[in-house]
């Protein structure tokens, strides 16, 4: 799922959000920001607007980012149980 990424320290980029769950994802990007950086990841949804989801850097490798969820509300927890659902 593509995704892009922003947040107070770096620049926008983009990424493929992949291994989706409750508690984080895995980002695929060519740009990882170091561990502790707050982003914004922002989806483009078919069905709606961009959904934009609160997470924090805690794992880098040289092409992805482990990220965890900040708080989720009622329609982030929706998003990311169809998500799950769709397998």
């Amino acid at each position: 799922m593509a995704v892009g990424i922003k947040g107070h320290s770096v620049a926008v980029f983009a990424g493929t959000m992949e291994d989706v769950s409750f508690g984080g994802a895995l980002i695929r990007t060519s740009r990882p920001p170091p561990p502790g950086t707050s982003l914004d990841v922002v989806v483009m949804r078919d069905d709606g607007p961009p959904l934009s989801l609160k997470a924090s850097v805690y794992r880098v490798g040289p092409d992805w980012v482990g990220v965890a969820w900040g708080p989720l509300g009622d329609p982030e927890r929706a998003f990311l149980a169809a998500v799950l659902a769709s397998g």
